[in-house]
């Protein structure tokens, strides 16, 4: 059964390729693997419980970039990988597996290129949500908004094949910031967050 998430990538695929058909000068299909790094859960201000790790693990996605221009791209993408969510400290002690994990990305933002030859240089930035699937039914999928940014080259052989390397760092929103008074007394939470990072490198298709 495909997730809300997943529907809603599925969806807004559909949209960009319609409203960006008229506009768009290329349209470039990317395969990608990812060696996914970070992540940690904190599940106590005060230290009673332990924080949950994510274990690096590696993972593959897709991506479809739009060309506005000869420097802009619009850009959707998903990304997942499995791993392990594992316990950090606390009575459990360092390491211990709770269970197995699926993160996914599904991501649109636009993307700044470089370079008109073989080799673009690029910056880019995207919106989105993360999906945490985890394998025990105990535990519940929860779907997250996230931001995300990445850095990388464009190596292309010739007009429709070439290659693609970058780097992307993802926050996710896990609890929002507030406000709090008691008292007379008011006092902040800035939230939680979940950071990741991701290494890629796959092909480019380009028609």
């Amino acid at each position: 059964m495909k997730s809300n998430a997943t529907r809603l990538w599925l969806v807004l695929i559909l949209v960009l390729t319609g409203a960006s058909g008229a506009l768009a000068q290329k349209v470039e299909l990317s395969p990608f693997a990812t060696l996914p790094f970070g992540g940690k859960f904190e599940t106590d201000a005060r230290g009673d419980f332990p924080n949950l790790d994510v274990d690096d693990g590696s993972g593959y996605g897709l991506g479809l970039g739009f060309s506005l221009s000869r420097s802009f791209q619009l850009e959707v993408f998903w990304s997942h990988q499995r791993s392990d969510l594992v316990a950090d400290g606390g009575f459990f002690g360092g390491g211990f597996p709770l269970s197995e994990l699926d993160i996914d990305y599904y991501h649109a933002g636009i993307l700044y290129q470089w370079g008109g030859g073989q080799f673009r240089p690029f910056i880019a930035g995207s919106l989105g949500v993360t999906e945490f699937g985890p394998a025990d039914p105990f535990l519940d999928t929860e779907t997250r908004f996230s931001v995300g940014v990445g850095a990388g080259a464009k190596i292309f052989f010739n007009q429709n094949l070439g290659l693609r390397f970058e780097g992307r760092a993802f926050s996710t929103v896990i609890d929002a910031g507030n406000d709090s008074c008691r008292r007379g007394s008011c006092f902040y939470d800035d939230g939680t967050y979940f950071f990741q990072a991701e290494l890629r490198g796959g092909l480019i298709f380009a028609f």
